[in-house]
């Protein structure tokens, strides 16, 4: 079963949709990176969370690093059977290139997004690398926000989560355990279960939002996805000059 999957996968659905996607790149996306009727990713702050704040509800923001769509609606699904309130998902056309800092940078508040010299992307002229760099770019449009590391809230206790997140407004929650799994050769063949134990860490997450610090408005999104196949990559023939 295996062989077959990973077979229609690579060889059937992969290249077609790589060669379906590169003809409308070349034909409608090569001179402006839009999809009619979608949200880009550049835009989350402004068309998500930017009206919650202004109406003065506290939001919290979790993003899972490669979390890719499909495992979203799983996500989804889960938590609209298992839990109070409404889930629902769209799509987000992502910033190019499709990488961490890129996709990272992008979800912030921001009016302008570059790249320096040395590769830095920066956030209205300020480095995006990093959780301090994050929080003072978070603060710089709501005072009361800061940002943390999902294992950071996940070992605190109930009381502790409590007096950290105090009168915050906006928090923003970093997740990565299908990034940290797929980046390593090692692992990359657990990605699978990573994905497996993402929908499970992102469960528990939204729960301690919702019993221990009493939030209503959660979003969770991602950087990037990824591309998955269980076999090695054939190398490509080369090219010599």
């Amino acid at each position: 079963l295996k062989v077959l999957v990973e077979n229609l996968y690579t060889n059937w659905y992969m290249s077609e949709l790589s060669s379906h996607w590169s003809a409308a790149v070349q034909d409608e996306l090569k001179s402006s990176w839009v999809l009619p009727g979608i949200q880009s990713q550049k835009d989350f702050y402004r068309s998500f969370v930017a009206p919650k704040i202004s109406n003065g509800d506290r939001v919290f923001v979790i993003i899972s690093d490669a979390l890719r769509y499909e495992i979203a609606a799983e996500l989804a699904d889960k938590l609209n059977s298992e839990t109070t309130g409404a889930c629902d998902i769209q799509p987000l056309l992502g910033v190019l290139p499709s990488v961490t800092k890129m996709g990272m940078a992008s979800l912030l508040p921001h009016k302008h997004l570059e790249i320096d010299l040395s590769g830095n992307v920066l956030v209205n002229g300020r480095s995006s690398s990093g959780i301090d760099n994050r929080i003072g770019i978070l603060q710089s449009v709501v005072a009361d926000s800061t940002a943390i590391h999902f294992q950071e809230l996940k070992d605190m206790n109930k009381a502790g989560r409590r007096e950290t997140f105090k009168g915050k407004k906006l928090v923003y929650i970093y997740h990565d355990s299908i990034d940290a799994t797929g980046d390593k050769a090692a692992t990359e063949v657990n990605t699978f279960t990573a994905a497996e134990r993402a929908i499970d860490e992102l469960y528990a997450i939204v729960k301690i939002i919702r019993d221990d610090l009493s939030g209503t408005n959660i979003f969770i999104t991602a950087d990037h996805g990824f591309v998955y196949q269980r076999e090695p990559l054939e190398e490509s023939d080369k090219i010599e000059k």
